[in-house]
């Protein structure tokens, strides 16, 4: 349950990230 909340979360985030800098590198340390 927790595993889904968390991707979902991280999913937003990277979809943000690629809208404003498509070349960003995004390190995710879990």
């Amino acid at each position: 349950d927790l595993f889904n909340t968390n991707a979902g979360i991280v999913r937003d985030l990277v979809d943000a990230i690629a809208d404003v800098c498509p070349k960003a590198m995004v390190c995710i340390i879990t």
